[in-house]
């Protein structure tokens, strides 16, 4: 009532590693309008490598949800996060999500671990790599790259509930 008497708009944004989203929560995130990011590092293989869940091969459940979205109106994109070890799969993985039929998807690094120069230096020669693929397939986005955001990861402040519903405040300074 709020922001249609002071003619704001709202919008509501959930991140999630989508094992639960099963049909009526993908339906309830659609009736109200939420923009959904969902959690997903590519290949089962680079999914599985630093992603732990309470059972060992969650991937298929994973898999399933993710072409209920994709099938779904909602909006909504995938979040690749990419680990140092992991970057000589960077385009390969992003390849596999874009395979998958998704066609919004952001490449963030991996923060709070160490990056070594050559992994710096490898990250960025596959990001280029991905924006010429990219290029190549007309509907397909990196997210990072689109004129409302021109950053790897999100320097604003932004406010996080938990599932336990504890809230977060996060800001990044650099």
């Amino acid at each position: 009532r709020l922001n249609r008497r002071h003619k704001k708009a709202l919008s509501f944004l959930v991140t999630t590693n989508g094992l639960l989203l099963q049909t009526d929560k993908i339906e309830y995130l659609q009736r109200h309008n939420f923009n959904v990011e969902v959690s997903c590092d590519g290949t089962r293989e680079s999914q599985l490598r630093y992603r732990k869940s309470g059972r060992a091969d969650y991937y298929p459940v994973l898999a399933r949800n993710l072409e209920a979205i994709r099938k779904s109106a909602i909006k909504y994109y995938l979040i690749m996060t990419v680990m140092p070890d992991m970057v000589g799969l960077l385009v390969e993985n992003f390849k596999h999500l874009a395979g998958l039929g998704h066609r919004r998807i952001q490449i963030n690094y991996a923060i709070g671990v160490s990056w070594t120069r050559a992994q710096a230096q490898d990250f960025l020669e596959q990001l280029e790599l991905v924006l010429e693929y990219v290029a190549k397939n007309p509907g397909l986005e990196l997210v990072n790259a689109t004129e409302l955001r021109r950053e790897p990861i999100v320097l604003n402040g932004e406010l996080t509930v938990d599932r336990d519903g504890g809230l977060f405040l996060e800001l990044f300074f650099f």
